[in-house]
């Protein structure tokens, strides 16, 4: 009996076809678009012109990620899609952690709200305990 590696190297797909399809197969049922069907229609972004093997360098996690956040701006995954790869070719490779960047701002702004409303709250109390004194 074959197994799928013997499927794989006897039909001669390569390691790249391989991640190209698990990555179409995620896109598709996530956001219901495919890196076979992906075209450039913003111009003047860093991704212009960018080939499917270069988007394959990044990890799928990434992209989930960048499209993810850039559906907040856009209803078209596709635009989603293109935005998060121009952010993510900015200037690589450590453009790759863009989004991972923009997490960890985002709970540290989380933090910051959080200290600004205690100290509000202990401001207010300490005014209304000299209200009642």
């Amino acid at each position: 009996m074959k197994t799928f590696k013997h499927f794989i190297i006897e039909g001669k797909m390569s390691d790249l076809d391989i991640k190209k399809k698990e990555y179409n197969y995620i896109l598709k049922n996530k956001f219901g678009i495919t890196l076979d069907d992906y075209t450039d229609n913003i111009s003047g972004g860093v991704a212009d012109n960018i080939t499917i093997e270069e988007i394959l360098q990044l990890s799928l996690i990434t992209l989930i990620k960048g499209i993810t956040v850039e559906l907040e701006h856009t209803n078209d995954p596709n635009k989603a899609l293109e935005i998060a790869l121009d952010h993510l070719f900015e200037n690589p490779p450590n453009s790759f952690k863009y989004y991972i960047g923009l997490d960890k701002m985002e709970k540290e702004l989380e933090i910051w709200v959080i200290f600004i409303n205690i100290i509000m709250l202990n401001n207010n109390l300490f005014w209304v305990s000299l209200q009642f004194n």
